[in-house]
């Protein structure tokens, strides 16, 4: 892997950020319009784990307008876990840069989320597809791989943060003079 710059990560956040806000801000509010179609449900992405029965619970409870709603959060996230993907991945591997045999294993969060989250979407837009009736066995594997995905996720979100900090607790014990240390 060449090493990336932080450019490059700043083209990745010009491309993440509007889609989150997108999807989790008040407007358009991808989310929410799901939300406010289908009875309160929260979509199906951001559970921590679902199955057929609640697959089939959502798409019941949803009225003319859910589907439609639904289809705009999917659309938004074929794009979004390679968005968030690239950011993870690129600020890891800039504040890895000097641990290089570190990179691979920290990186392994951020790509099997992706994948995983890739993996949660094709399920669901089974269930797209196939509106009103829910396939159990596509379903339930793809809450399984939401549930996994979380998980996956917290590592891969919190990575970066703790090599940040790490990072500016090391800059800022070099700040302190030698004979202060001991």
């Amino acid at each position: 892997m060449r090493t990336p710059r932080p450019r490059h990560l700043v083209v990745a956040l010009f491309v993440y950020l509007p889609l989150a806000a997108a999807m989790f801000g008040p407007s358009p509010g991808f989310l929410s319009q799901v939300s406010a179609h289908c009875a309160g449900l929260t979509a199906l992405d951001m559970r921590s784990y679902w199955n057929a029965a609640d697959a089939r619970a959502l798409v019941a409870a949803c009225d003319s307008g859910g589907h439609r709603a639904y289809l705009q959060l999917e659309l938004a996230d074929l794009v979004y876990p390679a968005a968030a993907g690239a950011v993870l991945v690129l600020a890891t591997a800039l504040l890895l840069r000097d641990h290089r045999r570190w990179l691979w294993p920290a990186l392994a969060p951020a790509l099997a989320m992706t994948l995983l989250d890739y993996t949660e979407n094709a399920g669901i837009w089974t269930i797209l597809l196939r509106w009103p009736s829910v396939s159990a066995g596509g379903a339930d594997a793809a809450g399984v791989a939401t549930a996994v995905k979380h998980v996956l996720g917290f590592v891969a979100f919190s990575l970066p943060l703790v090599l940040a900090l790490a990072l500016l607790c090391r800059r800022a014990w070099r700040l302190i003079p030698r004979q202060a240390r001991s």
